[in-house]
């Protein structure tokens, strides 16, 4: 019943209140336009989303906030934060954890999730009355799916990495180090933990098959490494 109009505008709107929870900075410098990285990201989504009448296209920047993280938003809105790109080793991790959020996108699990928690009526004035969506809970409801949403989206990643030949177990790689790392006692606060515990993300992830292509070329992985990187 949402149309795509309302739910890009919407997007852009959560896009923005999560990103000041990440503690992004404001205005322009918020997101990493580094040379080639862009490209280099966009080019991995189409690769993921496929071809033809039933590709899925989004929207991929990397946001210049700490955490290793990232989200999807609804109108296909994903951003992956810097401390993510700084923590991954190889771009087929940086290529699962993509696959992960467009499996939510794919199953529009941001915008249910919205729904449920802030309603139709209170999304419809957050867009034409200029009230905040995130005084509405609906940013952190967005960030925060279910197991059977998390479950979903997973097998949704491994399908489309498989289908774009690039290597399924880069996001068990990932989730594997991070559990080491919470096993160490480090952790996102709460508010910021948009995800279960890194050691359920990797049971879920399961078994994964490690052929196929790293998902990026070293140039374009150099590129996305040094997009947030401070000049100089």
């Amino acid at each position: 019943m949402l149309p795509a109009a309302w739910e890009a505008e919407i997007g852009e709107a959560t896009v923005d209140q999560a990103l000041m929870m990440f503690g992004a900075p404001a205005g322009q410098g918020r997101f990493c336009t580094g040379a080639g990285a862009e490209a280099a990201l966009q080019e991995l989504g189409a690769r993921l989303g496929g071809t033809g009448a039933a590709a899925v296209r989004v929207r991929v920047q990397i946001a210049d906030a700490e955490p290793a993280n990232a989200f999807a938003a609804p109108g296909g809105r994903i951003v992956l934060l810097r401390g993510l790109i700084e923590e991954a080793r190889a771009p087929a991790e940086v290529a699962g954890v993509l696959a992960h959020e467009m499996g939510h996108v794919i199953a529009r699990h941001p915008t249910e999730a919205l729904l449920r928690q802030a309603g139709l009526t209170t999304l419809i004035e957050a867009l034409f009355a200029g009230s905040s969506l995130g005084q509405a809970g609906g940013v952190l409801a967005m960030l925060t799916y279910s197991r059977a949403d998390e479950e979903e989206a997973d097998a949704i990643a491994q399908s489309l990495l498989g289908a774009a030949g690039i290597r399924t177990d880069g996001l068990a790689r990932f989730f594997a180090r991070m559990a080491e790392d919470e096993a160490e006692g480090w952790s996102l606060p709460p508010l910021l933990s948009t995800h279960p515990p890194a050691a359920a993300r990797q049971e879920a992830v399961g078994e994964s098959d490690p052929a196929g292509d790293e998902g990026l070329t070293p140039d374009a992985w150099a590129a996305l490494r040094a997009a947030c990187a401070t000049p100089g």
